[in-house]
């Protein structure tokens, strides 16, 4: 006890102390405040560039080399080497690196999805730096030193971070989105809601009176935050704040998360209020456990429960699939090389197919794949690209939509 009524005496005495010298305690927590912002600034840059290199093969191995021009004036000197200037350089170098690229920035300008025009910084590349920088696609390919021959045609290669932000990835991710929010995203004022799918008949009928049995399936804030979970995955951050704002407001006044909310005009006299807590179940713990995962992925700026097997597997060691699908609702008209072509029909097809121009037309009959379809895998393993898989369907299972098929080996 003696030990701290020193602490609370010493405290009492510097408190007095520089309130009798205000002007005095205001200039020492100044400087106490620049120091201690000057050191944060100084180690995070030493700790991103010396501690923490660039996730590159062996970075601390690399070295970059400039020209030191005098012979022109000040202002208008370079720095950079021509192409002829860098190929004698690395050719005369070879027993000295291990390995040399080039590259030269510049604004690299597209059509964005308004119509309009955007802009991202770029560089031209030699075509050897995935090698010696050692980094490995997530999808296609390397860029490689015959993309740089004369005659090549061109190729273009993004980071993952330009794909998630400006591209949204897959393409048929966003166009799956687009038809799930035309068909099951109600927007309210508190923030976007979404029904759990089509013709759900669980929740109260149209004049508000209780699920019997049948019903309208409702707004589920639920699936507010897994949309926001997927938001964030995509790199859309301020979205998926967004929505995790809106998933806490969709909360009845005791702080609890509804199962569904009322997504139709109000109806006092049952207590339903467009955007506010329906009749369902409250609390929904699924809903609750949902939110509090969202607080914890949105702190550590990537979904929290991510299975790091899949991540391992798919995200960073590119695994890949080696079937290609076609079915009525994704007619896919290209395909890489190397795949296996699978078609999937509704019932019972035999499937005429060829790669030869119809030279040849062998019959494959599709199976039952035991989730109420067929399908059948073609060998295209190893056909060539620019060869053209044409393809007929025949059967009950296709009535009325046996017409010939292709698609192109790229």
């Amino acid at each position: 006890m003696q030990a701290f009524e020193w602490i609370l005496q010493d405290l009492r005495y510097g408190v007095r102390t520089l309130w009798k010298d205000r002007r005095f305690a205001a200039v020492a927590i100044f400087a106490l405040a620049l120091g201690i912002g000057a050191t944060t600034v100084i180690f995070s840059v030493i700790d991103g560039v010396l501690m923490e290199p660039f996730p590159y093969r062996n970075a601390d191995r690399f070295v970059t080399f400039f020209i030191h021009d005098v012979t022109r004036p000040a202002g208008q000197r370079r720095i950079g080497l021509t192409a002829p200037e860098f190929t004698d350089f690395r050719d005369q170098t070879r027993d000295v690196f291990e390995d040399m690229f080039g590259f030269s920035n510049f604004d690299v300008l597209y059509s964005n999805k308004e119509g309009g025009t955007d802009a991202f910084n770029g560089c031209w590349v030699t075509g050897n730096i995935s090698s010696a920088l050692g980094m490995k696609p997530l999808l296609g390919r390397a860029l490689s030193p015959e993309d740089t021959m004369p005659g090549a045609p061109p190729v273009f290669a993004m980071s993952d971070d330009l794909w998630a932000k400006q591209f949204d990835r897959d393409p048929r991710i966003v166009d799956t989105l687009r038809v799930i929010d035309a068909l099951l995203k109600v927007d309210t004022p508190i923030g976007p809601v979404w029904h759990r799918y089509n013709d759900d008949g669980y929740g109260e009928h149209a004049d508000g009176s209780p699920f019997d049995g049948t019903g309208t399936g409702r707004g589920w804030p639920l699936i507010t935050g897994e949309r926001a979970h997927y938001e964030l995955a995509a790199g859309h951050t301020r979205e998926a704040q967004r929505l995790m704002n809106a998933l806490e407001a969709f909360a009845g006044e005791e702080g609890l998360i509804p199962e569904q909310i009322w997504d139709a005009p109000d109806i006092p006299s049952r207590e339903l209020f467009f955007s506010r807590p329906s009749g369902s179940a409250m609390p929904l713990m699924w809903a609750h456990a949902e939110f509090i995962k969202l607080l914890r992925s949105l702190r550590d700026g990537r979904v929290f429960d991510a299975p790091p097997q899949s991540v391992e597997r798919y995200a960073k060691g590119g695994k890949r699939s080696s079937i290609v699908l076609w079915r009525f609702s994704l007619k896919c008209r290209t395909m890489p090389a190397g795949k296996t072509l699978r078609i999937e029909v509704p019932g019972p097809t035999v499937v005429r197919w060829s790669a030869d121009g119809r030279k040849q037309t062998p019959d494959r009959a599709t199976r039952p794949t035991g989730l109420g379809g067929h399908a059948v895998d073609l060998p295209t393993e190893g056909l060539k690209s620019g060869m053209k898989i044409d393809f007929t369907l025949d059967g009950d299972g296709v009535a009325g939509r046996d017409a010939d098929y292709r698609v192109e080996i790229n």
